[in-house]
């Protein structure tokens, strides 16, 4: 017995993903998003200045089960995990296509990169003023705590 096909569902991609996104760079970055055709297909394409070639995505499509599902779509959904990208401000544009739906809207502008993440540190300045940095100056900004957090999870 083979199982049920999924069935045939409006395309999405999750909110969290958007144009003009920094992503991790040197590891592999999953995108999701809910419906299912059976024919969706993601890429990730480079600028044409950036002199790199167009990487495909590894679909996959999931259903989860849930007990009183409102509409046979609801819980379907896929997956597409690009491969690692080393860091770029080259940038990248993600499609989507589709052959049975219309295309989802690409994601343009997007880069490859060190993020840090700063939240509800209303004194913030004074240790980056204490480090004896620039704020206005990232790529020297970006390398110190690159570095730093390499250091620190050193063995």
């Amino acid at each position: 017995n083979k199982p049920d096909p999924l069935p045939t569902c409006p395309l999405t991609v999750h909110y969290i993903f958007t144009s003009r996104m920094v992503l991790p760079h040197s590891r592999e970055i999953c995108i999701h998003g809910t419906g299912w055709d059976g024919t969706l297909s993601v890429s990730l394409q480079p600028a044409p200045e950036c002199d790199r070639p167009t990487q495909e995505a590894v679909v996959q499509q999931f259903q989860s089960s849930s007990a009183g599902s409102k509409s046979e779509c609801e819980g379907v959904g896929w997956r597409a995990c690009l491969p690692p990208q080393p860091p770029t401000h080259c940038p990248h544009t993600i499609f989507f296509q589709t052959a049975t739906q219309q295309p989802l809207r690409p994601m343009g502008d997007i880069v490859f990169g060190v993020l840090i993440l700063c939240m509800g540190q209303s004194n913030m300045d004074f240790s980056i003023l204490s480090e004896g940095l620039d704020r206005t100056d990232l790529p020297k900004f970006s390398q110190h705590f690159e570095s730093k957090i390499k250091s620190e999870q050193a063995p």
